[in-house]
């Protein structure tokens, strides 16, 4: 790999796209950065560029304007005009999940044995092999939620009954129940047996020493552990002592109070639906619409759910991988997929030093399929400078605009939490500020007054949460985490996508 500098990059070029929630380290970047180059293409099924893309050691991602720019207009262009492309996004996005997950049964399956050095190389290759091709199913349907293709095609259909709808409640209102999805994700299942659990400790003062509630304590860990681990990162999944600590907490909050209310508002919800209903019902082209986006809503989360829940399973697989390549598995991830193969195959080595400066800082840089990377005090200086430069916002705003993406009206003080780690200390009551949700930012978003990101859209991760947690919660709101700092008070007005600083900490 090549080396670069700051004469090789003309931030000109390039636009901010995320914040990964969660650290993003030179691993995952080699992975994003080839399956978006390689893999892309093809699986967008569109005439595209391949995307050349930037990663910081601060955990932000970096795509070329036009090269996006050109991405969004074939996608916006095919949804408008060729039902045949949405059916493709969505069946491909269910297919690539599910291959994915078969892989990593098959991988696991096959370490139980006790591979081989040459079997562990084939699987870590079939693993690389079918991971990139995941990948590019990240994006594409986030285009589809953060663009809101298809629910701002569905609002304006809707618009023609605006006046009988406000006769069953507010229009806004009844168009985020709409596109609210029927199916059940797994989040859902897990707010509801976690307070299960949280119901059994209310009225059991020793709950944390009960053998039956252990036992089903032990039934949850077993289905939902996986909700802290990311991707490739060493995370171990949840303990049964952070899960007491949880379940605590949720007691002490007397969060269950707020679960029931929630439980009530989706029964009126579903009520206010059906009123809606049927108002449109013989309009066929805007119940097809509606349908579409519940679709697409319910597969952009559960895509996500369900490939992290396979990536988790093969925590496994990479502490064997790590053993293999004789490095420890919390550093692991500091190496790329090739330099894994390279030393499994003995033609290299890496040495402590050189994971201890790789853990310092980096910049990953693909652009035109060559892949260039900086890494120590140079990749951490090159990253800060970057960030620096493309993040130029006014730090004296006092009101911020985003998208409404569940209703309500909240004030409280900022918790800004760019990774899921930092929400653990969330207070009840507070709000939560950050780039994009992810499944283990639940207990948090269960805690907090209100929500706000700076990326999304109507069908995103965050707010389908937020509605299902009945939270305010305002999306896109593209400098949430750059203004606001942690203690300020603001007021969250999801009813109009405004957010106004009251007092700065």
């Amino acid at each position: 790999m090549k080396k670069f500098s700051k004469s090789d990059i003309n931030l000109k070029e390039w636009e901010f796209e995320f914040q990964q929630r969660n650290s993003h380290p030179i691993l995952m970047a080699d992975f994003w950065c080839r399956a978006l180059y390689h893999k892309y293409v093809k699986e967008i099924n569109l005439v595209v560029d391949s995307y050349d893309y930037l990663f910081t050691g601060h955990s932000k991602g970096y795509a070329k304007i036009e090269q996006k720019k050109k991405t969004l207009e074939a996608m916006k262009g095919a949804f408008e005009k060729d039902k045949k492309y949405q059916d493709y996004i969505y069946t491909t996005t269910i297919k690539r999940v599910n291959e994915f997950d078969k892989v990593a049964e098959k991988i696991l399956k096959e370490i139980i044995k006790k591979p081989s050095s040459k079997d562990l190389i084939r699987l870590w290759k079939e693993f690389d092999s079918e991971f990139i091709t995941l990948i590019p199913w990240y994006w594409i349907p986030y285009y589809v939620a953060e663009q809101d293709f298809l629910s701002n095609k569905m609002k304006e259909s809707l618009v023609k009954y605006k006046e009988e709808i406000e006769k069953v409640t507010d229009f806004n209102n009844a168009f985020l129940i709409l596109i609210s999805h029927e199916k059940e994700l797994e989040f859902q299942a897990e707010q509801r047996d976690f307070f299960k659990l949280v119901e059994i400790a209310k009225n059991n003062s020793g709950f944390a020493t009960d053998k039956d509630f252990i036992e089903k304590a032990n039934n949850y860990l077993n289905k939902y552990s996986w909700i802290k681990t990311f991707v490739l990162l060493p995370i171990e999944p949840l303990s049964m002592e952070e899960l007491l600590e949880r379940i605590k907490k949720a007691t002490n909050d007397n969060a269950i109070e707020d679960y029931y209310l929630q439980e009530k508002q989706k029964l009126r919800n579903k009520e206010i639906a059906d009123s809606i209903f049927g108002i449109i019902k013989d309009d066929k082209v805007l119940v097809s619409l509606i349908d579409e986006c519940r679709k697409f809503g319910w597969v952009l989360t559960w895509s996500v759910e369900t490939s992290l829940h396979s990536l988790s399973n093969l925590m496994p697989f990479y502490k064997l991988i790590a053993k293999g390549i004789d490095v420890p598995f919390s550093q692991w991830i500091h190496l790329t997929s090739g330099e894994i193969i390279d030393i499994l195959e003995g033609k290299s080595k890496i040495t402590k030093k050189e994971l201890d400066e790789r853990e310092m800082g980096h910049v990953f840089l693909m652009e035109k399929g060559e892949t260039k990377i900086v890494v120590g005090k140079e990749g951490k200086d090159l990253s800060d400078w970057i960030d620096k430069n493309m993040e130029t916002v006014d730090l004296n705003v006092k009101e911020l605009k985003g998208q409404s993406a569940s209703p309500g009206i909240a004030r409280g003080k900022v918790k800004i939490a760019l990774n899921p780690k930092d929400s653990y200390t969330l207070e009840k009551g507070e709000i939560l500020v950050t780039g994009m949700t992810s499944p283990d930012y639940l207990p948090a978003m269960k805690r907090a007054a209100a929500i706000l990101t700076d990326e999304g859209g109507m069908l995103s991760h965050a707010a389908i949460m937020s509605r299902e947690l009945g939270k305010p919660c305002i999306v896109r709101c593209k400098i949430a985490t750059k203004v606001l700092k942690n203690g300020d008070e603001i007021e969250v007005d999801a009813d109009n996508g405004v957010v106004k600083i009251i007092k700065k900490a």
